[in-house]
């Protein structure tokens, strides 16, 4: 047996570990929504008028009212997805991230697919729907293939490891890694007390999630701390823009006219920028555990 052919399994398995875990990643990124019912939500274009209960499986829930959610889905396939890889082949690395890639994209595809294929019956996309229906269809597949091909972006980054481009993506997905976690309240539906839970969680999360991101990237050499100031805008800048472009979209009053969407979202993206937002306590909350985690993490450093 040659050398080349001896060593083609070995190559071969960080591939295929990779791609397992892609789709496992995807898998469960979907398992909150098939988890509460795994119905496609209501649409308000529907061709037929149809109770919550009867209307048909979705692997995604695809509807206007729930961007983040969807946004948190792809999120977290990716993020999953690149951190396992990164700690399966460290000596072939870049062959499980391109498995892991291939593995994101590949049931990204089936969801994609599947959901948009539904969505498109239900609104007779190819038959009589409405001018509204069709920009409604066409403009959430696009967003959703663009932010699909991110989420691919974050399974390869993730996978390598570089310290730089992690830590900026960790600020990139920190509000919708959110969002997906706060989906599984859905499951088990209302409880008492749980909307002041979620409301911290929400909030403060991201916080967490980007200030350990930033105490384990740290702040030698100095240029880092730009680093630390990019983090900080997009915690401070995504929530709120995230909010901004959902109330838009959910408007239900402005009928598809997308240049009062857009005046709508300015004005509730600068409603939230007063001095007194609440986004500057998480700023403040995120800065607080990466200064603290630095310290801990350099004094460990010294005494080993």
């Amino acid at each position: 047996m040659s050398r080349s052919s001896a060593s083609s399994p070995s190559r071969l398995l960080p591939v295929i570990s990779g791609l397992l875990i892609g789709l496992i990643g995807v898998a469960i990124a979907l398992t909150p929504h098939l988890l509460s019912g795994g119905l496609m939500p209501l649409q308000n274009m529907w061709i037929r008028e149809t109770l919550p209960e009867n209307m048909p499986f979705s692997l995604l829930p695809l509807n206007q009212y729930y961007l983040l959610r969807l946004v948190g889905v792809l999120a977290f396939a990716g993020t999953f997805a690149g951190c396992v890889s990164h700690f399966i082949f460290p000596v072939r690395r870049r062959s499980v991230a391109l498995g892991a890639v291939l593995g994101v994209a590949l049931g990204l595809v089936v969801a994609l697919a599947q959901s948009f294929w539904v969505l498109a019956q239900g609104l007779s996309i190819a038959v009589s729907a409405s001018s509204i229906a069709v920009i409604y269809f066409w403009g959430l597949l696009t967003g959703m293939i663009c932010f699909s091909i991110l989420a691919l972006v974050a399974t390869y980054v993730f996978a390598i490891g570089s310290p730089t481009p992690s830590a900026i993506w960790w600020a990139l997905v920190a509000a919708p890694l959110t969002s997906w976690v706060t989906s599984w309240a859905t499951i088990a539906g209302p409880i008492p007390g749980d909307s002041t839970w979620l409301g911290y969680i929400s909030r403060f999360l991201p916080a967490i999630i980007v200030g350990l991101a930033l105490a384990w990237y740290g702040v030698r050499p100095a240029a880092r701390l730009l680093v630390w100031i990019l983090d900080l805008a997009l915690l401070f800048f995504i929530p709120i823009t995230a909010t901004a472009v959902q109330s838009a979209v959910g408007m239900r009053v402005l009928q598809g006219q997308v240049s009062e969407m857009l005046q709508y979202g300015i004005e509730v993206f600068r409603a939230q920028l007063t001095p007194n937002s609440p986004q500057l306590w998480v700023l403040g909350v995120a800065l607080i555990i990466a200064i603290v985690g630095t310290v801990v993490r350099v004094r460990g450093s010294r005494r080993y």
